[in-house]
């Protein structure tokens, strides 16, 4: 199960740019929806009003894994994996990362049954196995203003 998914990174795609209206996942693979983004809350120091001006913290990225296969145990076969894989590897660090990015870690984002049903429902989509993960980069402090 915590193979390497570059054997199949056929497997893994992202939506169609031109057809988001409406929204389909294609059959047979995972699809990478990025659902948001946010700026990572400056650490907060009780007592004292400091602002940070190198903001280090970096973004955070809620990324939905959503697993559309013919036969729904396959579905959850390839997004067991895809977890698998996620548990065994968070960090990414490293020189194959975008210039001015030190480190990449991905976190479950588990939702709420309320959560997801309004997920879902401003995707306009019916729900479909899948997993949320944010992806929180970290910029070393002056990288920041480098393009990622």
């Amino acid at each position: 199960m915590n193979e390497d998914l570059s054997s199949n990174q056929e497997i893994l795609v992202f939506p169609d740019g031109v057809k988001l209206e409406p929204l389909t996942f294609r059959l047979g693979a995972i699809t990478l929806l990025l659902v948001n983004i946010e700026q990572e809350p400056a650490p907060q120091n009780a007592g004292f009003n400091i602002r940070q001006t190198n903001a280090e913290n970096g973004l955070n990225l809620d990324v939905l894994f959503v697993s559309s296969f013919k036969l729904y145990n396959e579905s959850l076969d390839q997004l067991s994996r895809i977890i698998g894989y996620l548990q065994s590897n968070p960090v990414f660090e490293g020189p194959s990362l975008p210039n001015g990015v030190d480190q990449m870690v991905l976190d479950p984002a588990p939702l709420t049954i309320a959560g997801q049903n309004e997920l879902w429902g401003a995707l306009r989509v019916s729900c479909q196995p899948s997993v949320l993960y944010r992806l929180r980069i970290r910029t070393s402090p002056g990288r920041n203003e480098q393009n990622i």
